[in-house]
């Protein structure tokens, strides 16, 4: 299969994001900053380790808040080809016998043995413990406010990248909406999924493709299994993938064989893309999240399924990671704002009838927004 050809420019990408955070530091009055997690890493630096539970504490971007380029520690058998592919930046070490100790080294160099230091919330409890005991007049305090408020508001370079992962994902959808036939099982069409995405460019796929089909789903068993699908059973699929750091995820449900569809499965159908519906018009700028989820489930409601509407978040943004800030949940107070990109995914879950789930990706733009995803809806599931 053809993959799609594309570089962005992460020198310019990464100062950019860099200038973003420092200015969530001055605000803060952090004058050192540490990450952990890799996606934050990738955001400040462009470097991404190779994937894996291994690699979760294992790189580290610190950036002083008068700094250019954070500093980047990572594997010494790495370095090499860091420095190598990343020449933006300038300072690259090896990952240290101790971070806590390589942390209070910098933070004397810039004058910050008594100031406030910043960690992702991604700092392992002993490693936190000891810095306390290392710098004991410092405050050392959570920033993920700084860092995930930067990587909310999505800059052009950036949703150019995410319109690509949403076109993988779309091709992901489509083999895996073709291989849910009758007597095949869940998972094929999860790897079929899974395959097309890598064919096509994807980095990696966060997450198994979730491919569940009639009870499975119904009662939101979401970890695909050699369940075999049956003509007329509803099967949801939830996927996505990772492209140049940034991710897709969206979802649809759609009917096995020539069913026909019964008349509770379209109504449930009909109520969760009327419940989508409702959610697009709500966004905007300045909209509440908290009223965006309201309209969901006041629409599955009004279409009798309220007892079986989504128990989790039906929205969230998406970027360097599959979920992050803003959260769209019940009483949820954050607003809205231009560049963001998030995902409603409102559905129904009810036994005896079917699990089902349309989820969107949508651009807030300044004056309402745009999705992003193309896939169609399902007309045998449609009245």
């Amino acid at each position: 299969m053809p993959q799609l050809q594309f570089a962005p420019d992460w020198a310019a990408l990464t100062a950019t994001n860099v200038a973003k955070v420092k200015r969530g530091m001055a605000e803060r009055e952090i004058g050192l900053l540490a990450v952990n997690n890799v996606d934050n890493v990738r955001y400040l630096t462009g470097y991404s380790p190779v994937s894996g539970p291994f690699m979760v504490h294992a790189n580290w971007a610190v950036l002083p808040v008068e700094a250019e380029r954070p500093i980047l520690f990572g594997f010494n058998f790495y370095l090499d080809s860091i420095r190598s592919a990343f020449p933006w930046l300038p300072d690259v070490r090896p990952l240290p016998a101790s971070m806590p100790h390589a942390i209070t080294e910098l933070a004397a160099e810039h004058g910050l043995t008594s100031g406030r230091i910043g960690f992702d919330g991604y700092l392992p409890y002993t490693l936190g413990k000891e810095l306390e005991a290392l710098l004991p007049v410092a405050e050392i305090v959570n920033a993920d406010d700084a860092i995930l408020g930067a990587r909310m508001i999505k800059e052009p370079a950036e949703l150019e990248i995410v319109r690509r992962a949403v076109a993988i994902g779309e091709m992901g959808m489509r083999a895996g909406i073709d291989a849910c036939v009758e007597g095949a099982m869940e998972f094929e069409a999860s790897a079929a999924a899974d395959h097309a995405m890598r064919s096509f460019g994807a980095e990696a796929v966060p997450y198994s493709s979730i491919v569940t089909a009639g009870e499975n789903a119904a009662i939101m068993q979401e970890l695909s299994t050699d369940k075999i699908m049956r003509n007329g059973e509803v099967v949801m699929l939830d996927l996505g993938c990772m492209f140049e750091g940034y991710h897709s995820d969206f979802a649809r449900s759609v009917l096995v064989g020539s069913g026909p569809a019964t008349a509770e499965q379209k109504s449930a159908y009909g109520a969760i893309k009327a419940a989508l519906e409702a959610m697009l018009a709500e966004i905007r700028p300045g909209a509440s999240c908290g009223q965006i989820e309201a309209v969901a489930r006041e629409a599955i409601t009004e279409a009798g399924f309220g007892e079986h509407a989504y128990t989790y978040f039906p929205g969230h943004g998406i970027g360097m990671s599959p979920w992050e800030p803003p959260i769209i949940d019940v009483g949820a107070t954050a607003e809205l704002q231009a560049g963001m990109v998030i995902d409603i995914e409102p559905g129904i879950h009810k036994p005896g009838v079917a699990g089902m789930r349309l989820e969107e990706t949508v651009l807030v733009t300044d004056d309402g927004c745009e999705v992003l995803t193309k896939t169609e809806f399902s007309e045998e599931l449609l009245d």
